[in-house]
């Protein structure tokens, strides 16, 4: 995850918060969510305390599909975990 993502992230967080105080819109409120990124080693692109600021989070892989099995069996063992 880049700075720009995280600093992005809790910018939103925030911007969400103060929306949901706000009287007209307290009786509708907007989630706070995020698409969440399971790394190659299974590890996720944002910090769990970030993560748990959030109403709703969405995880995915995607990253993992062009790993190349030639004689890497630690790259495919991670492959195959997940």
């Amino acid at each position: 995850m880049t700075t720009s993502a995280r600093s992005g992230l809790v910018k939103r967080i925030g911007e969400v918060r103060k929306w949901n105080e706000d009287p007209p819109h307290a009786a509708f409120g907007c989630w706070r969510a995020q698409r969440w990124n399971i790394g190659i080693d299974g590890s996720p692109d944002y910090p769990d305390e970030l993560l748990a600021e959030l109403d709703w989070v969405v995880a995915s892989v995607h990253t993992s599909f062009g790993i190349p099995d030639a004689g890497d069996d630690r790259a495919r063992d991670r492959r195959d975990r997940l």
